[in-house]
């Protein structure tokens, strides 16, 4: 029916109580679905009549596509190139966190803008950090090299390993500097413990 489409009481607004298929469209300058309440398919639209997802989608124009309907709250859709963007305060972060019953932020991935700095946290911990010089840690807090692995566990081992049983061809670890000399004039590597040097490979493959 249409007698209930707009009702107004002293507490709310409400538009279409009776539940019917009809949707709410608001027209801008150039867009006649701007926004878009589609009352037969329970969806939140923005810039086109929405089709996809459980919620909003915001759909500037139609690529085909199709989502999973475990991640289907939000979809943005563009045929061609597309994203979103975070803005934030120069001293400050953007973020965006991964939540439960348990945690509100128990993975998280952010952006400081005050020391350029990537960090993605897992399982409430930041594990991950990129520096503003590209230099990358896994489990350290400040990256002392282009790639940092520490860790505290002691049954935690740093493990390369291939799967390929026959035919491998490849380097399990390739080891490689620019330099080209060879006579052991600098180091390509050197392994310590808590005692300190253990060995150290020069350019020359010497071991020491």
């Amino acid at each position: 029916s249409n007698d209930d489409q707009v009702t107004i009481t002293d507490t709310a607004v409400v538009i279409n109580e009776d539940s019917d298929d009809v949707d709410f469209r608001v027209e801008s300058n150039g867009n006649a679905n701007m926004l878009v309440v589609n009352g037969g398919g329970d969806r939140v639209g923005i810039a086109s009549d929405p089709d996809l997802g459980g919620g909003l989608h915001i759909k500037i124009s139609d690529t085909g596509a199709d989502v999973s309907t475990s991640h289907d709250s939000l979809v943005i859709e563009k045929n061609g190139d597309m994203g979103m963007t975070l803005l934030g305060s120069n001293s400050a972060g953007c973020f965006i966190a991964f939540g439960d019953d348990g945690d509100n932020d128990i993975g998280r991935i952010g952006y400081d803008h005050n020391n350029n700095r990537l960090t993605i946290k897992v399982g409430g911990t930041d594990i991950f950090r990129i520096a503003s010089d590209g230099d990358t840690s896994l489990g350290a807090v400040t990256p002392s090299g282009r790639l940092h692995v520490e860790d505290t566990n002691a049954s935690q081992d740093l493990i390369l390993f291939n799967a390929t049983s026959t035919s491998f061809t490849q380097n399990v670890m390739k080891v490689q500097c620019s330099r080209d000399t060879n006579n052991a004039s600098f180091g390509i590597m050197h392994a310590r413990n808590g005692g300190g040097h253990v060995f150290n490979i020069d350019d020359g493959g010497n071991v020491k």
